[in-house]
């Protein structure tokens, strides 16, 4: 396994996984994101995520390969409850809270560990999202882990404690093109699941008299 780290900005690095077999992921602590992740294809080493090459590009194309909090997705009207406490959260998208308002989690620069055995490496960000933030409450520590290890297996993980009762549903907003080239289409990508459980949404006719 190797690991590096270089300049990406003001106050931003980029770091380095490559493990024994080539393949490697490039990530960045502003935001917490994907940057690159190069795996071997039977035309060489592809890039198969999308992304670019500086900061300003991140900022004005928000939340490529980012983590995405504290919520992904939208919360309606920016509210929601928890036991009898009714919290408004800032809007920043046709009247709803998109993914954790703004900033969220993808705009902040994140603290970073470094961790390497023999057969894996991660890098470990954390950031604290205070209370209040964006309307949300508690004060929020917040770690994501990125694992590259020696199968070419590459993992993400989440961690977080608060010290209110509060919601908390981040992603990663990585946008990928297995084929290596982002003017390719992704028609015949099929993704495959090996989960005991998964999120069913259900819908629920009200009630008439």
């Amino acid at each position: 396994m190797k690991t590096s780290q270089s300049s990406f900005g003001n106050e931003v690095l980029l770091f380095t996984i490559e493990n024994d077999h080539g393949v490697r992921i490039e990530v960045t602590n502003f935001g917490a994101r994907i940057v690159n992740l190069f795996v071997l294809t039977e035309t060489g080493r592809n890039n198969i995520v999308l992304g670019f090459d500086s900061i300003e590009d991140y900022k004005k194309e928000t939340y490529y390969g980012a983590t995405i909090g504290r919520v992904a997705g939208r919360i309606k009207n920016g509210q929601f409850s928890i036991g009898e406490s009714r919290y408004q959260t800032s809007v920043n998208q046709l009247g709803n809270t998109l993914h954790g308002g703004n900033p969220g989690f993808d705009e902040k620069i994140w603290d970073y560990e470094v961790k390497e055995t023999d057969e894996s490496a991660s890098i470990i960000f954390s950031t604290h999202s205070p209370d209040g933030e964006n309307g949300f409450p508690g004060n929020l520590k917040v770690s994501v882990t990125y694992t590259l290890d020696n199968l070419n297996i590459w993992s993400v993980s989440y961690q977080a404690t608060s010290d209110k009762d509060t919601i908390f549903n981040p992603t990663n907003h990585v946008y990928f093109n297995l084929t290596g080239h982002p003017s390719n289409p992704i028609d015949d990508h099929f993704l495959q699941i090996f989960s005991e459980e998964f999120a069913r949404l259900m819908i629920f006719e009200p009630q008439r008299n």
